[in-house]
């Protein structure tokens, strides 16, 4: 029967598919947030406040940042948002490509949909690092201090 070969045919090339990266797949978990449907990729890192997750949106890698808050801190939440958005377009800032504010029991979760740095920590870099390595760096910190500084940003 022509329907089931199709059918078949079909299921065999999403199977094939599912193994690219990018691409929908049964072995990625599935995540919901900030009003888009994304697939885990890796796990980046835990910090003092937050999880980053490496998730695949569409075809492009993006980090999805979740951040635990006492449910009195939304006005914290929100402050993190305004700094994005009034920062939106600097080079040296990562982009805020989506956002939203969940309740997680009797707190809440800010999740950050934000550009992926595939270039990793400068925390993670050797020391010392050599002065023609850290003079771009640094110019890079001062652009971006002082976006933050223009725009009211503390």
């Amino acid at each position: 029967d022509f329907s089931t070969l199709q059918a078949t045919a079909s299921n065999c090339i999403h199977t094939m598919a599912c193994c690219l990266p990018g691409w929908c797949c049964k072995f990625q978990r599935r995540i919901e947030a900030c009003g888009v449907i994304l697939y885990e990729e890796s796990h980046l890192a835990d910090g003092d406040f937050s999880t980053v997750t490496l998730v695949w949106h569409e075809d492009d890698l993006v980090v999805l940042k979740r951040t635990p808050l006492p449910a009195d801190q939304k006005a914290r939440a929100d402050d993190v948002v305004t700094a994005h958005e009034r920062l939106r377009g600097h080079p040296f800032i990562v982009h805020l490509f989506g956002h939203d504010l969940i309740a997680a029991g009797d707190a809440l979760e800010q999740r950050l949909l934000l550009e992926y740095c595939a270039g990793g920590s400068l925390a993670a870099s050797p020391l010392p690092i050599g002065e023609a390595h850290a003079l771009p760096i640094l110019g890079q910190l001062c652009s971006a201090v002082s976006a933050c500084h223009a725009a009211g940003v503390t």
